[in-house]
């Protein structure tokens, strides 16, 4: 059976024997056993690659397609160097474009999740992401909803306040 497949010498992932490059790593298959060939691509430019995203390979793939879509070149290559393919996959794009690249894959995400801006607005404001009530301090729970915040508000310290009092600890 082995001769009904090939691997990515780089990535380790299997093929049928008729495709002859990994399609994420782009470099020849080898049957099982066999070394990888010596010789290899030369890199087209100097900008070297960058990971701007790191998930499973179904994660990775769709963030390239998002990129793809949006004009950028990418590739996705296994961050696990020949182990499990359980993970582990990131997305990299020249460096000179890692800015603008990731840049795009947060705003395609808050298009997609405009809950979650909202969500982290009303947090750097001192307010509950689900309820909007005011958050004096370091609590745990929201005192108007009873959201966990584990740690929210305004920083660690442990404390928390009720009404509109001042605390002499930490001003809030």
């Amino acid at each position: 059976m082995e001769e009904d497949v090939k691997i990515c010498p780089e990535c380790g992932a299997e093929y049928f024997a008729h495709v002859s490059e990994c399609r994420g790593c782009e470099v020849p298959l080898v049957h099982p056993g066999e070394s990888a060939p010596v010789e290899r691509k030369a890199p087209v430019d100097s900008d070297p690659l960058v990971c701007i995203a790191e998930g499973d390979l179904g994660r990775a793939r769709a963030l390239q397609a998002d990129l793809k879509s949006a004009g950028f070149d990418s590739k996705v290559l296994n961050m696990n160097q020949g182990k499990s393919c359980s993970g582990g996959f990131g997305v990299f794009v020249n460096q000179s474009l890692a800015a603008q690249a990731a840049g795009k894959l947060q705003e395609l995400f808050y298009k997609r999740n405009p809950e979650v801006k909202e969500m982290e607005k009303k947090v750097s404001e001192g307010r509950c992401p689900a309820c909007g009530a005011e958050i004096f301090y370091s609590v745990y729970e929201c005192p108007d909803c009873g959201l966990n915040l584990s740690g929210g508000g305004h920083g660690g310290g442990g404390h928390s306040h009720s009404g509109g009092d001042n605390c002499g600890e930490c001003g809030h």
